[in-house]
């Protein structure tokens, strides 16, 4: 009661960070931006062709797959979503394409039985009728009761209204399959003409063309295939297994190129460098999902508006503090700095300080900078041992630095062997915890060493755990006057550094500068 207190005292109906999740986001509407593609990747639903969006986990790729969700019912398409991997006892290994393929097989026979509910089947020829026939039974027979409701769930173009209609074949029994048949136009006769007849469908591949011509037929222009959350399990919870449980279906252009089917993918940006080794970009084009700092602040903006009867416009509105720096950032500056590209950090920052707010003083109609810095300080500190090793963590705070080179690591922090700290460094690379920005002259008279940056800025933040969130900021960042790009380095112990966009070399110098320039 405490925390609904504090959100009408703000001024808001309703939480405006209470999830996270872009499937959950009933205003999704009224606040999604379009990323510069987004339209690249709908397509033409009259001409459907297979696109991939990559982007790091927490951008926003579940909440693009979602807005085409939503567009798709203006359109005269069959949209599914395929994001509900059940692999039963296989192994990694054993997934192959007709795997996925019989999966969404059966999404489109689920969606094209609830179109043909509302359309009918008039259009289809007594062969249309027969493969239907033997779709519903070889798909449909055996299914159980979760599993059907799921695949409901899954088609993604029509009204709940219309998904209610299969609530007449939901039970412990199963489906009735010859009641089923019955409901959409096919009588019992027909019934046991196909039945006396038999008939086989052919390989999935083939399966895929047959629905996409009675899709045609009853109305449709083409249909939508939505593949998403593949890394969200726990046997493709690294890039690796990632990349090898959708990889049969993600290369073979004999079914993306499918007429009349269009496969849209959204997959982890990890796996990226796995599939450009065999990636066709000349005839499947793919896309790095990337935000601009202006679009998310825009998208922070329109979801205060959503949750405030649009009085609300930015949460420098809704804090009782001002900022001042020599960067040059605001509030909801400094939160899109943290959350580097990612919505859903964005979400969670702003969750966490207005926890903290409540916590503090719930009857306060403003957010306080004890509130602000505290809530910074929890979020830096979960995210952290969210994302990484907790023995890396203590080597990190070990370490003390934003930059660094493999010297630094073993001569000066563990003074161990060289060949141990190139060791170390390598695998905090490869675990994507740190990355290569350049070289600098560290040792007068030496080789230039390798400059490695950690790349979470709230990793960094957590690390220098005695600065607060202003001190952080002033000491840690600064920006390129070359290219504009953001720069975090430790500052405050050299002055002097490369810019890891542009290349140039920077000397930070203090100057009135805007984020946003």
């Amino acid at each position: 009661m405490s925390y609904n207190k504090l959100m009408n005292n703000i001024g808001f109906d309703a939480d405006p960070f209470a999830k996270t999740n872009a499937d959950d986001e009933e205003r999704l509407r009224m606040y999604f931006i379009e990323p510069p593609f987004y339209n690249a990747v709908y397509g033409n639903p009259d001409e459907a062709d297979s696109k991939i969006v990559f982007a790091p986990r927490g951008s926003g790729k579940t909440a693009l797959k979602k807005m085409i969700e939503n567009k798709s019912q203006e359109d005269n398409l069959l949209c599914i979503s395929y994001n509900n991997f059940d692999i039963g006892k296989l192994k990694l290994q054993e997934i192959d394409m007709d795997y996925h393929l019989i999966n969404i097989i059966r999404l489109i026979v689920v969606a094209l039985i609830t179109s043909i509910e509302e359309k009918g089947l008039s259009k289809l020829s007594e062969t249309d009728r027969h493969y239907l026939y033997l779709f519903v039974k070889n798909y449909l027979s055996d299914i159980e009761q979760i599993e059907l409701e799921s695949s409901i769930d899954s088609v993604k173009n029509f009204s709940d209204k219309a998904k209610e209609w299969w609530n007449k074949f939901l039970g412990p029994i199963g489906i009735v399959i010859n009641v089923l048949l019955t409901r959409i136009g096919i009588d019992k006769v027909e019934i046991e003409k196909f039945d006396r007849q038999g008939g086989s469908l052919g390989r999935p591949q083939y399966q895929l063309q047959i629905l996409q011509r009675l899709s045609s037929k009853i109305g449709h222009n083409s249909i939508y295939v939505l593949i998403d959350r593949v890394d969200e399990y726990s046997f493709t919870g690294n890039a690796t297994n990632s990349y090898k449980f959708i990889k049969d279906l993600l290369t073979n252009l004999n079914i993306l190129e499918i007429k009349g089917i269009g496969f849209k993918f959204f997959l982890w940006d990890l796996i990226l460098e796995d599939y450009q080794i065999e990636a066709r970009p000349d005839r499947i084009k793919y896309y790095n999902l990337s935000w601009k700092k202006n679009q998310l602040k825009s998208m922070l903006s329109e979801r205060l508006k959503a949750y405030s009867d649009k009085k609300i416009k930015s949460l420098e509105d809704i804090c009782e503090f001002e900022v001042n720096n020599n960067s040059g950032l605001g509030i909801d500056d400094i939160i899109i700095l943290l959350s580097q590209g990612s919505p859903r950090n964005i979400i969670r920052i702003c969750k966490e300080i207005l926890d903290q707010q409540s916590e503090i003083n719930y009857s306060h109609n403003k957010i306080t900078k004890e509130a602000f810095v505290k809530g910074i300080e929890v979020f830096s500190k979960n995210y952290t041992h969210e994302s990484i090793d907790e023995r890396v963590i203590n080597d990190l705070i070990k370490v003390n630095r934003l930059d660094f080179t493999v010297r630094y690591i073993y001569n000066d922090v563990f003074k161990f062997t060289q060949q141990a700290g190139i060791s170390k460094v390598k695998i905090w690379q490869d675990s994507g915890i740190i990355e290569k920005i350049g070289t600098i002259q560290d040792t007068i008279g030496a080789k230039p060493s390798n400059l490695y940056i950690i790349k979470s800025l709230l990793v960094g933040k957590y690390i220098f755990s005695n600065l607060d969130i202003f001190e952080f900021i002033e000491t840690k960042t600064y920006k390129c006057k070359q290219c504009g790009e953001m720069l975090f380095r430790d500052w405050d112990i050299n002055n002097k550094s490369i810019c890891s966009n542009c290349q140039v070399d920077v000397e930070k110098y203090k100057s009135q500068i805007s984020f946003f320039d």
